[in-house]
């Protein structure tokens, strides 16, 4: 596939910065990630384009990332989608949380269909420590405030945030495009592979307010 030149350090953030589950699949990652770094610090993004055969190593090394990280998104959505939790594994977790009345809390707020799990108000994890979401989440009606959370990532299955996403020093990595925002997203000190999904998510209108990144 044809690349622009100034694709390039695009497409270096977004090999950057995976983690896998699978110790092998990421010892893998690393040793072929170190191999794309060898080019980039020893080479400018200028002489890497102006140099045909440095650029096809440059592209093969991407690519072969890309396949691999790609196939593990698939993997691991395939397993999400599969997944919906139970009542009182919900409760289980609103209580981990740090809701008083989890039980109460629950059956006023969650929704738990067959295929997925729908919330009505917000999501508050503000410097929690907790590293999951519900599984099977697909809709917040509310915000999700994730602001010096823990949490790693966003579940594939969460397609729709009727309010904010605040993600303001948290850990998240990566974040599905096709979520749908409905409010304002805060990223100031989020990684630049996040950075630059939010920046297209909010070009293609899956971003309905505003996006502040710094």
């Amino acid at each position: 596939m044809p690349i622009e030149k100034q694709d390039i350090q695009q497409m270096v953030a977004a090999a950057s910065g995976y983690k896998f589950e699978d110790v092998e699949r990421q010892k893998q990652y690393e040793r072929l990630l170190a191999d794309l770094n060898l080019i980039v610090e020893k080479y400018t993004f200028d002489q890497i384009w102006d140099d045909v055969g440095l650029l096809e190593s440059f592209k093969q090394k991407i690519d072969t990332i890309m396949v691999l990280i790609e196939a593990d998104k698939v993997e691991k959505e395939q397993i999400e989608k599969s997944v919906v939790w139970t009542r009182e594994e919900c409760i289980e977790w609103a209580g981990k949380v740090g809701v008083l009345d989890s039980t109460s809390y629950v059956t006023n707020n969650f929704f738990i269909f067959k295929n997925r799990i729908e919330v009505k108000g917000n999501i508050d994890l503000t410097y929690n420590r907790i590293r999951n979401l519900p599984k099977g989440l697909s809709l917040i009606s509310g915000s999700l405030l994730l602001s010096g959370s823990y949490l790693r990532g966003i579940p594939l299955t969460l397609l729709e945030i009727g309010g904010d996403l605040d993600l303001r020093g948290s850990q998240i990595w990566d974040i599905n495009e096709s979520l749908e925002i409905g409010g304002n997203v805060f990223a100031t000190g989020c990684s630049e592979n996040v950075i630059n999904k939010l920046k297209r998510m909010k070009k293609v209108g899956n971003i309905k307010g505003r996006l502040r990144v710094l």
